[in-house]
C-alpha cells in the first residue's frame, strides 16, 4: 500500500512539474515572405522560462522569463537576459493570437528596440488527431527598422524544444528507480 502511495504522489509531482517546463524556440527572420537567402536577416534563438508554447501558456497577459540571442546575416550578435511581455488570446472556432513584447530597453543593438513578436495559430481537431499550427508570425520595432522595414517575417519552420523543469527529471529518475526496484523483488 505504502508503494501506491509514493507512486502517486511522484505521478502528481511530475505533473506539475511538467507543465512548468521552459521552451527553447529557433526560427529565422526574413524581409520578404519568400523566405530565400536573399531576403535572409538574422536567426533567432528564445528560452522562455516557465511555459510550454504547445501545452501550458496561460491565456492572457503574463510576464516571463525570456533570453534572447539574435544573430544577423552578417555576422553580429544582439543578447537579452530579463523579463518579457507575453499574450495569448483564444477565439471561438479554434483561433487566436500569441504575442511576446520585448521592452523599449531589450535587444538595442540593432534599432531602438521595442521589438515584439506577433503571431496567428489555430488548433484543429481532426478524426486522427489533434494539431496545433501557426498563421503568419511576424517579429516588429526596432530591429525591423533597423533594416529599413515595417516587419521581419518568421520563416518556417519555427523550431520548439520542451526542456522539463529539473524537479520533472529529478522525479522521472526517482519513478524509474522505484519501478527498477519493483522488478528486483
Amino acid at each position: 500500500m505504502q508503494k501506491l502511495w509514493i507512486a502517486a504522489g511522484v505521478m502528481a509531482l511530475a505533473g506539475t512539474a511538467v507543465a512548468r517546463a521552459d521552451v527553447l524556440v529557433e526560427f529565422s527572420l526574413y524581409t520578404e515572405t519568400s523566405w530565400t537567402d536573399d531576403y535572409y536577416v538574422a536567426d533567432v534563438t528564445m528560452t522562455i522560462e516557465g511555459i510550454d508554447l504547445m501545452g501550458f501558456l496561460p491565456e492572457g497577459d503574463s510576464t516571463l522569463a525570456a533570453t534572447v540571442w539574435i544573430e544577423t546575416a552578417w555576422g553580429e550578435f544582439d543578447f537579452y537576459n530579463g523579463d518579457i511581455e507575453g499574450s495569448l488570446w483564444s477565439a471561438d472556432g479554434g483561433w487566436g493570437t500569441l504575442g511576446f513584447d520585448f521592452g523599449v530597453d531589450a535587444l538595442t543593438q540593432f534599432g531602438g528596440g521595442g521589438n515584439s513578436i506577433n503571431m496567428e495559430w489555430s488548433w484543429v481537431d481532426t478524426d486522427e488527431e489533434p494539431y496545433f499550427s501557426y498563421g503568419l508570425a511576424v517579429w516588429m520595432g526596432g530591429f525591423a527598422e533597423y533594416l529599413g522595414s515595417e516587419m521581419l517575417y518568421i520563416g518556417w519552420p519555427i523550431v520548439e524544444t520542451t526542456i522539463p523543469a529539473p524537479a520533472a527529471v529529478a522525479l522521472l529518475g526517482i519513478a524509474g528507480l522505484a519501478s527498477r526496484r519493483r522488478r528486483r523483488c
